[in-house]
């Protein structure tokens, strides 16, 4: 459902590219590491850069050393020692502004035009972990309450549809024909983060009557979730 092919690193940059541009980013990194604690060396299996990023620094990650060590990188650290199995942070509920500066990564990062960073990543059983790094460009704004729950969304969908960190290649239909003015505008907000209850408010319905059209809509694109649902449109 989340994949373009087999390729799990080139699926992994096509769901990336989508997840950038619909949430107006600058860049996405996104890690998949052999091990996720406190202790010793991890080898990265995985690294998709994508938005601003060219080839060349993608291939580099991608045919870098086998092993490394994340928490050589603070606030990869400290996200591997938060201890959520799944999360979705503002790197300042991570690290704070001063610990950024005297880390050294914050001067880093903007050089490279990067402003607000949210970070995410979610624990496999195995003890491994996929992350994800969504940066806005200087001046790019703030990522906003919607923008943390659609990624949530997304990644616990990952995680469901994949434990073994590998998107499933088959395509989504995404455009049914038939949806009426209402549904588009229901769906719209839904896409945007927008709890049931904002839905309604925002359209100046009940929360019964949104419920009503969200169950329409699972049935039309034949999920049976928010997620899923979200999930099929990040692709677009």
């Amino acid at each position: 459902m989340l994949s373009t092919g087999p390729d799990p690193v080139l699926s992994k940059q096509v769901l990336l590219n989508r997840l950038v541009d619909r949430l107006a980013c600058f860049r996405g990194v996104c890690t998949v590491y052999s091990d996720f604690t406190a202790e010793g060396r991890t080898r990265l299996i995985d690294v998709a850069f994508v938005g601003a990023a060219d080839a060349v620094p993608f291939e580099r990650g991608r045919n870098g050393p086998e092993c490394v060590n994340p928490r050589i990188n603070p606030l990869t650290d400290r996200c591997a020692r938060h201890g959520a199995n799944l999360a979705v942070l503002h790197r300042r509920t991570l690290m704070s502004d001063a610990d950024w500066e005297r880390s050294g990564i914050g001067p880093g990062v903007r050089a490279a035009g990067l402003g607000e960073l949210m970070c995410a990543w979610y624990r496999r059983s195995d003890g491994s972990a996929f992350t994800l790094g969504l940066f806005k460009s200087i001046g790019g704004g703030a990522f906003t309450l919607g923008d943390f729950r659609l990624v949530r969304m997304v990644l616990k969908e990952l995680r469901r549809l994949s434990e073994s960190g590998r998107f499933l290649d088959r395509p989504a239909g995404i455009d049914p024909p038939g949806l009426t003015v209402r549904e588009k505008q229901v769906l719209a907000l839904l896409l945007k983060g927008c709890s049931g209850k904002e839905v309604a408010s925002h359209l100046g319905i009940s929360c019964l009557t949104v419920a009503g059209y969200v169950k329409d809509l699972y049935r039309q694109f034949e999920v049976h979730s928010r997620s899923e649902l979200l999930a099929k449109f990040i692709r677009r």
